[in-house]
């Protein structure tokens, strides 16, 4: 009895022991920190139709602001949209005054200010209720240019930092610590009251694990999906924008396609231009969604992006069940997501590509499989191929396991001891009917795909729209891009960057790794893969796209090697590997669940605090995305271009063509008449040059002399302050 007493006195003591110990933290939290103060961003809304103010050098911009409350800020903020060609001496100041006081920010580099980005300088000042400031920025900059904002003091895009409380403590440093403090507490005193026994007793009677049992596979992938659009949504479109040459001709398409213009891609421009550099379906989805959603084009792209991610996600918990989100994991891939940041075809391309795998291994894993599973597979062959022209490569692989099942049909003939004309007559039609329907499948879907390539050299004079030869190469260094690129997929596969260490390794060292990584997946494939999996088939298809794809690349100029060409081949790689290990020797280790809990709650846990941080930069960033900034930016080049006209040597951003497709760039040559500039470009409504270049053409005696003289008229015309001239 005694020893029960003394037992309960001491688990009582311990527990009064760590209330104290918690208290003491809870004060030690609460100290306060010198120096450190807690601020708020007090930002303007950006007007949906934006209005420029400019600030050419050494002019200073004033504008006024009142101040509704008494507040401390420690920072202006400002967003610059354009500034032209700032050199490092370049500095801003801005100074904010009432009365007798003064407060002036220190000169900050121009250069050191990302346009379309609030950049904070720090200042701190008292700004005194009811009192009126004026806001003077004075830079020595070529030009600068705000955001105007309608309805808001001081009417540009300037914003303050406000000091909210200079007492901050350690509790307000050390986010959610008090929170920790306490559920560590707790989960002290209960384990020394009741037991680690009793406890897990307590909490299995919940049937929180009978519940993740039934449903945590589809929660899983649920949270993975709307993190994946989420992070892809503040990346692409909230902070920043990711477009490419390849990207700009995708939305070009995609805007002529929702006007009516089918395949012309400077439809709206007035010519009868034919979309044969990239295939099809990738700008005919983008259509789709501006259609359907009324959104802009760029934003469609990245709701196909979370389509085609939903879409995969389903394709493989139809396929894998319970154990498809250990398969998704694969689409954490750096490389994926990144291709999902910009308006690249290789997201659909990664959908169809697995859709025709799992196709594929149905065919090779049944003799019997349905005539569905042909149907399918020649259909998401198509569909490869149309989203990007190297998906021809897929015929490569039907005609390999063509050459493949007429192999084992032959050895099958020679095991039974005969011909194989009377192994056929003696076992009938089942024998050859999976070949037979393979090759009819890939006979049928190859003549679609050829049919277009011959559409496209019938309107385009190239199947794929351009010369894909030779032009220029230097071997070795593509080869060290080679071994760089393959070095960035294996750490992609992780989710991690390239450490530095191994960047600055020499490329042989880096051939040697990837080499060691290469021979141990083979030897891995070949001791554990099953022959006519879904696992082999994935295997192959990712090999098959390798080679080929290296083999292209060094006999066709195009960019050099980078995640791009390859991720969609790792993703089916790693995909395979999976399947290997959850099917092989590792599967009963996995039915083993207690390790996989600890790593997908970890895993689910870090998915959660993902999405949580992205919700709370799109709340924080809503007003102003970096997609609505660069187009203000482009808007403001646009307007004093007019409607269907030719920039002649265009400087435009290479990313804006797609924004107003019916401007298009043009040229002018030595030879070049009035008349022949007219037929050239009769469709186009005007003909602009910047005023420089129209300066220096004319100054030019080698050019024809009415050409010069109608650009004479065109300067003569207009303002000095005119960037444009309007020949005609």
């Amino acid at each position: 009895m005694n020893t029960k007493k003394e037992s309960r006195t001491g688990r009582i003591i311990f527990c009064v022991i760590i209330a104290l110990c918690m208290v003491g933290a809870m004060l030690l939290l609460n100290k306060q920190v010198q120096g450190s103060l807690v601020t708020k961003s007090l930002l303007p809304t950006l007007d949906a139709t934006p209005i420029y103010e400019d600030i050419d050098k050494n002019d200073g911009l004033q504008v006024s602001y009142t101040a509704e409350s008494s507040m401390r800020i420690s920072a202006i903020d400002v967003l610059l949209i354009g500034t032209d060609e700032a050199t490092e001496e370049d500095e801003l100041t801005v100074t904010v005054s009432a009365d007798e006081d003064t407060y002036t920010t220190e000169p900050v580099k121009v250069a050191d200010i990302m346009p379309g980005e609030w950049y904070s300088i720090s200042l701190d000042a008292m700004l005194n209720e009811g009192t009126t400031y004026d806001i003077t920025v004075v830079s020595d900059c070529d030009k600068l240019r705000f955001m105007s904002v309608s309805g808001y003091e001081p009417g540009i895009s300037i914003g303050y930092e406000v000091v909210v409380s200079d007492h901050v403590s350690l509790g307000d440093i050390f986010y959610y610590s008090r929170a920790l403090v306490m559920l560590a507490g707790v989960t002290l005193i209960l384990l020394v009251l009741f037991g680690k026994k009793r406890l897990l007793q307590a909490i299995e009677k919940v049937k929180i694990t009978d519940w993740i049992a039934g449903f945590g596979n589809e929660v899983f992938l649920i949270i993975l999906f709307v993190t994946l659009c989420l992070k892809i949504y503040v990346t692409a479109y909230v902070d920043g924008v990711y477009i490419t040459a390849d990207s700009d001709g995708y939305l070009r398409e995609a805007m002529n396609l929702v006007s009516g213009n089918g395949f012309a891609y400077d439809g709206l421009a007035g010519y009868d231009s034919w979309f044969a550099n990239w295939p099809i379906v990738y700008p005919a989805m983008i259509a789709f969604i501006m259609l359907v959603s009324g959104l802009n084009a760029y934003l469609s792209s990245k709701i196909v992006a979370f389509i085609c991610i939903g879409l995969i996600f389903i394709c493989l918990y139809i396929r894998y069940r319970k154990k498809s989100w250990i398969y998704a994991l694969a689409f954490t891939n750096i490389g994926f997501l990144q291709m999902a940041y910009n308006t690249w075809s290789e997201i659909p391309f990664v959908l169809f590509l697995m859709i025709f795998a799992f196709a594929l291994a149905d065919i090779c894993e049944r003799k019997d499989a349905k005539i569905s599973k042909y149907i399918l597979l020649g259909i998401s062959a198509l569909l490869v191929f149309l989203t990007r022209y190297f998906g021809i490569f897929v015929w490569f692989v039907m005609g390999g396991y063509i050459v493949l099942m007429c192999g084992q049909l032959i050895g099958e003939a020679r095991k039974d001891g005969v011909k194989i004309k009377e192994y056929i007559t003696k076992n009938g039609y089942m024998s050859i009917k999976r070949p037979l329907r393979l090759t009819v499948t890939a006979g049928c879907s190859g003549i679609v795909a050829l049919g277009y390539l011959v559409m496209n050299k019938i309107k385009n004079g190239n199947p794929t729209g351009v010369s894909r030869g030779t032009w220029w190469d230097d071997y070795q260094t593509l080869t060290n891009d080679l071994v760089h690129s393959l070095v960035t997929e294996i750490f992609n596969v992780f989710s991690l960057q390239v450490p530095e260490f191994v960047e600055r390794m020499p490329e042989y060292l880096q051939l040697w790794c990837v080499l060691a990584v290469i021979i141990a997946i083979i030897i891995y494939v070949v001791k554990h893969c099953k022959r006519n999996s879904s696992a082999s088939v994935l295997f192959v298809l990712a090999t098959a796209y390798y080679l080929i794809f290296i083999c292209v690349r060094y006999r066709s100029s195009m960019d050099t090697f980078y995640y791009r060409f390859f991720a969609p081949a790792t993703v089916l790689l790693v995909l395979g590997i999976i399947d290997t290990a959850l099917n092989g020797r590792w599967e009963q280790k996995i039915a083993d669940k207690s390790m996989v809990r600890y790593v997908a709650a970890a895993i689910t846990a870090l998915l959660i605090a993902s999405s949580i941080t992205s919700i709370a930069k799109v709340s924080e960033n809503n007003n102003h995305p970096y997609y609505d900034v660069i187009t203000a930016n482009w808007d403001g080049i646009y307007e004093k271009l007019p409607k269907k006209s030719v920039l002649i040597w265009g400087d435009l951003d290479y990313r804006s063509t797609w924004y107003r497709p019916d401007v298009i760039n043009g040229e002018l040559f030595m030879d070049d008449t009035v008349d022949a500039i007219k037929e050239r470009y009769a469709p186009s409504e005007h003909v602009l040059m910047r005023r420089s270049d129209a300066q220096i053409v004319v100054s030019e005696a080698e050019y024809d002399n009415s050409l010069r003289d109608l650009i004479q008229n065109a300067i003569d015309c207009s303002q000095e302050t005119d960037k444009y001239v309007i020949l005609y």
